[in-house]
């Protein structure tokens, strides 16, 4: 296999993907580097010195954080974006 593909490895779903490939053709939810339900991606909110924040699901405390008007960076695949309540004055002054 050629391209931005790479090695298959132990996560069972880049087998299924790589059996998908081999018997149909196709590559379904091609995305692997991305997209694996073991692999990744996985989330982990870290404060302003970078340190892991010790919560349950990142998601939800991001968005608690967001409602008491702190401002998020949330880094994606092409870069950083700013998240904050825009309906919030002081938290939009603060950006």
């Amino acid at each position: 296999m050629t391209g931005s593909i790479p090695p298959w490895h132990v996560s069972p779903y880049a087998r299924i993907v790589k059996m998908n490939m081999r018997t149909r053709g196709i590559a379904v939810f091609h995305a692997e580097p991305n997209a694996c339900p073991v692999c990744g991606p996985t989330l982990t909110l870290l404060d302003g010195e970078g340190v892991a924040v010790d919560c349950a699901d990142p998601v939800e405390k991001t968005r608690e954080l967001l409602s008491q008007g702190f401002i998020a960076a949330i880094k994606g695949l092409g870069g950083f974006h700013l998240a904050v309540d825009a309906t919030s004055n002081q938290a939009v002054e603060n950006a």
